[in-house]
């Protein structure tokens, strides 16, 4: 008698969504700390952040250019009904959206002598004393960005979503 496998290549939630962050603070961000790098995703892990910023810097300003961002409850609501992510239609645990935009923002700025910033966005108030001693920083203060698209969801992990500025 044949026996039927069925192999899946699926990513627990959360996995799929620190894949995502490693991937932009470092190919947008130009974040190579490994110690930085590992004390971010633990505040991912705990949910305390939501959102990173990546601005273009020139003629004395921050041009915003890049957000990405996580929906904690949808993250959750997803959880609660035992959706994993299938990693089947990623690029080695990358979605497309996240690769295409870290090339825009690398085309646009790396390289080509353009300074940048990022920063972050805490999940809820009372947060920054435990995000100072985490990551020895301060969050930003929210602010609505003109010029940028709202959110659109990757396809393959809908609790994150992007926006981008729509004049580069």
């Amino acid at each position: 008698m044949a026996a039927t496998i069925t192999v899946t290549n699926a990513l627990a939630r959360m996995d799929a969504i620190v894949f995502q962050i490693d991937y932009a603070l470092r190919h947008v961000g130009q974040i190579s700390d490994e110690s930085f790098i590992r004390n971010f995703i633990g505040t991912i892990r705990n949910q305390y952040i939501h959102t990173l910023k990546f601005y273009v810097l020139q003629s004395g300003k921050a041009d915003p250019y890049l957000e990405i961002n996580v929906d904690w409850g949808i993250h959750g609501d997803l959880i609660n009904k035992g959706q994993l992510v299938d990693a089947r239609y990623l690029d080695n645990n990358i979605s497309r959206e996240i690769i295409t935009e870290a090339q825009a923002f690398s085309n646009k700025v790396h390289g080509k002598g353009i300074d940048f910033a990022w920063t972050y966005s805490k999940k809820a108030q009372g947060m920054e004393n435990k995000l100072g001693q985490v990551l020895n920083s301060a969050p930003a203060d929210p602010f609505e960005i003109a010029g940028m698209i709202g959110n659109y969801n990757l396809k393959d992990i809908p609790e994150m979503g992007i926006r981008k500025n729509v004049n580069y």
